[in-house]
C-alpha cells in the first residue's frame, strides 16, 4: 500500500521515521515462504489449497466447492452487465498483449560474410560463475 508523507505536515517526522525502520521482507525471506507453500501444497493437494484459501482470502471452501461449474460460469456471466463484459475483456486483451511483449524471443542474423550469431533464451535450472 503506498505511504503517502508530505514534509509539510506536523507529524512528518514520526511518520518518516516510522517508515525508515518499517520491516522489510527480504527477496530470501519471500522465496523461502512461497518455496514452503508450494512444498505443502504438493504435499497435501486440496486440503492445502483449502486451507490457504482460507488464510489468505477469508473463503471457507470444500473439495466439493474447488472447481467452479460450466453451469456456474454461464450463471455468472449473463448476471453481468454487457459493458462490464466489455471492459473484462479489453483488460484481458491488454494484460495477454502486454506480457507476451516482455517474452524474450530468440535471434539468429547471418552477415555479410555468412558468418551466423545470435541468442537463444531458455530456462536453466542453475548457474555457477568462477
Amino acid at each position: 500500500m503506498p505511504i503517502r508523507l508530505d514534509d509539510g505536515d506536523a507529524d512528518f517526522s514520526s511518520r518518516f521515521e516510522a517508515l525508515l525502520h518499517a520491516k522489510r521482507e527480504a527477496s530470501e525471506e519471500v522465496d523461502r515462504i512461497v518455496a514452503d507453500i508450494i512444498a505443502d501444497v504438493r504435499a497435501r493437494g486440496d486440503a492445502a489449497l483449502i486451507d490457504y484459501t482460507s488464510r489468505f482470502d477469508s473463503l471457507d471452501l470444500t473439495p466439493e466447492r474447488l472447481r467452479v461449474s460450466e453451469a456456474e460460469i454461464d450463471e455468472a456471466i449473463a448476471a453481468c452487465p454487457p459493458d462490464l463484459l466489455a471492459a473484462l475483456e479489453t483488460a484481458r486483451a491488454r494484460i495477454d498483449a502486454f506480457h507476451r511483449r516482455q517474452k524474450p524471443a530468440d535471434s539468429w542474423e547471418i552477415d555479410e560474410d555468412g558468418v551466423g550469431s545470435g541468442w537463444r533464451w531458455s530456462a536453466v535450472e542453475a548457474v555457477g560463475l568462477y
